[in-house]
């Protein structure tokens, strides 16, 4: 398998894993939870414009 597909998919999984979270648990109340979802979620976005912009 492809290191970059590899990579785009496990990306795409953090992405729903993220959108899950949120489903399932609602909106956090913590600000440290809100600090981990955002670097949860923006981790992966950039990781796919990386990669896609290569």
């Amino acid at each position: 398998m492809n290191i970059k597909k590899l990579a785009i998919s496990m990306n795409v999984l953090l992405l729903i894993m993220c959108a899950g979270f949120f489903i399932s648990h609602g909106l956090p109340k913590s600000w440290i939870l809100w600090t981990s979802t955002s670097v949860w979620f923006l981790a992966p976005i950039v990781n796919l414009s990386y990669i896609y912009k290569k």
